[in-house]
């Protein structure tokens, strides 16, 4: 119980139907996004340099008793001689930006297939990517160079409008959170820094571990920052606090409950090596995330899962598994009307790397109308509606019973002392600094 909430939180239902599978790609997939609202399609980047546009849910899914396998997308977008690592789509869905190992960045036309603008400010590879600005006019690029630039795509300019170059190593995730005008960003120096790019401000939080993924809550006020120590952190952005933390390496396994056989042992959440992304879900209710595959001999199963925690109480609500010869899976997807996506590495044939997309939901849920219009409405069942307005615990509610309590309480302890996910976190002194606006 979390800082003092006097009631029995629900147990939440989550996602878990596998509906579709993407056998798409000649390599392991870096990046996974849904179009933007109503989510009917999905683009996926992967290794083998190609960005594909497929549908997330095909029509004939609805009353599907299996899981269905797509081998073809229906567009492919060539450009990149290198991975691609990170896929951002704007609001309109007319155009896409993408990233990757060129040290380039790419903005596309969706209907067209074709790029209509390529920077080339960055020094090494480019690890992510997001839109800003109104009608998405910016773009904001995050690199191995351990530089963030912003481009202006009204412009013909083939500088960067702003360079911040605060972060000592690569800078792995971007998170762009525009009703507060803010710019989160994560690095492999372990550091979490939020830029507010009205007031020139940037404030700084420590993990001391690499971050590998960063998030900003729905209402700004928290931000999600996944780590290399096998955690997953939230924290109030007000003062830098540890308001949860989910996974770890110390993390108790679930007990069977009376009447259940004893089963194998459970999954754990493991992120050590390689950059896995975590999303927030269900109107921030939900922490959503990928794993990677546990080591040989510790009698864990072999391999990687997709992990969902609730929020308030702490608790693994699903764990996913992807299969036995899953290495990892390092990018998920929520899409607001109740599925999602992840994908990664699936090596079933041994002597080749296959693309892994799962969508999963309870219900089954059509798609209507064009298929390369992005801006296509999905008719949803019933289930798929309740799904969506069955969230009961928000995170403004997180945040308020914890700052109440004074002290937040760490996930399903009684205090936050000697809590070892709250070691390498240092204080929040002197968090906030200036930053220059040129």
């Amino acid at each position: 119980m979390l800082g003092g909430v006097g009631k029995e939180m629900p147990q939440k239902q989550f996602p878990s139907r596998h509906l579709h599978t993407l056998r798409t790609h000649n390599g392991p997939v870096n990046a996974v996004t849904f179009s933007s609202y109503p989510g009917t399609y999905v683009l996926t980047g992967s290794s083998d340099r190609a960005i594909h546009l497929s549908r997330a849910i095909p029509t004939n899914a609805e009353g599907s008793a299996t899981p269905l396998e797509t081998t073809k997308p229906i567009q492919r977008y060539e450009a990149h001689g290198y991975s691609v690592l990170d896929i951002a789509v704007a609001a309109d869905n007319a155009r896409f930006a993408s990233v990757g190992g060129d040290r380039q960045v790419f903005l596309w036309d969706v209907e067209q297939g074709g790029t209509t603008r390529r920077w080339t400010g960055h020094n090494s590879k480019v690890e992510a990517v997001q839109f800003a600005g109104d009608g998405d006019s910016v773009v904001v690029s995050g690199s191995a160079d351990t530089t963030i630039n912003l481009w202006d795509t009204r412009s013909n300019a083939h500088k960067p409008i702003q360079t911040l170059t605060e972060a000592t190593d690569t800078v792995s995730s971007l998170h762009v959170h525009m009703p507060s005008y803010s710019i989160a960003s994560g690095s492999y120096d372990g550091h979490a820094r939020v830029y507010d790019v009205r007031m020139g401000k940037t404030t700084v939080d420590v993990l001391a571990h690499p971050v590998t993924s960063v998030r900003c809550s729905s209402d700004g006020n928290a931000l999600l920052i996944s780590t290399l120590d096998s955690y997953i952190r939230l924290l109030d952005r007000a003062d830098g606090k540890l308001l949860a933390a989910f996974g770890g390496t110390t993390q108790k396994e679930e007990q069977p409950r009376p009447g259940q056989p004893i089963s194998a042992p459970s999954y754990a959440y493991r992120n050590t090596e390689l950059r896995v992304r975590s999303v927030f879900a269900q109107s921030d209710a939900v922490i959503l995330s990928g794993s990677e595959a546990q080591p040989k001999g510790d009698g864990m199963p072999r391999g990687a899962a997709v992990f969902a925690w609730d929020v308030l109480s702490g608790e693994t609500i699903a764990t996913v598994p992807m299969g036995d010869n899953v290495k990892a899976v390092s990018c998920v997807a929520w899409n607001t009307t109740g599925y999602w996506a992840a994908g990664g590495a699936d090596v079933i044939i041994l002597t080749e790397t296959q693309v892994l997309s799962e969508f999963l939901d309870d219900a089954a849920i059509e798609v209507v109308g064009n298929q390369y219009d992005l801006n296509t409405d999905l008719s949803t069942t019933e289930a798929s509606v309740m799904l969506v307005k069955s969230t009961l615990w928000s995170l403004f509610e997180l945040l308020q019973h914890a700052n109440t309590a004074g002290q937040p309480q760490s996930i399903g302890e009684d205090s936050t002392k000697d809590d070892p996910r709250l070691l390498n976190i240092e204080g929040s002194a002197n968090r906030a600094k200036d930053f220059s606006l040129r």
